[in-house]
């Protein structure tokens, strides 16, 4: 009889154990899934910012490009400019130089 009671005490203990080894393998299944959701998650956020970078990325050479014609331009029209002061200049020299002339044939035929 004590025996039984005894063998029955061990059954006892070994269904708490196998209990408990249950409780810990199901705690640690769940936890597994939870960090593979969790890593396929912070995949999903690092494949958007890898997105997000390349497409600031072309934003960016996009800008560089556009600034770079810009200046490009820039220079053209600033040269354009100075042409056309230039000419300006000639032009607004030549017409004093003859109206000078003019006045002087004027004052001589009088």
């Amino acid at each position: 009889r004590r025996e039984l009671e005894s063998v029955r005490g061990q059954v006892r203990s070994l269904e708490i154990e196998r209990q408990s080894s249950a409780d810990n393998l199901a705690r640690a299944q769940k936890q597994a899934e939870e960090s593979q959701e969790e890593s396929a998650r912070r995949e999903k956020q690092l494949h958007e910012l890898q997105d997000e970078y390349s497409r600031l990325q072309q934003l960016h050479r996009g800008l560089v490009e556009k600034e770079a014609a810009t200046n490009n331009e820039n220079e053209h029209l600033k040269t354009a400019v100075e042409y056309l002061e230039r000419d300006l200049a000639e032009l607004s020299a030549s017409i004093s130089a003859e109206r000078e002339e003019s006045l002087k044939a004027l004052e001589q035929s009088k």
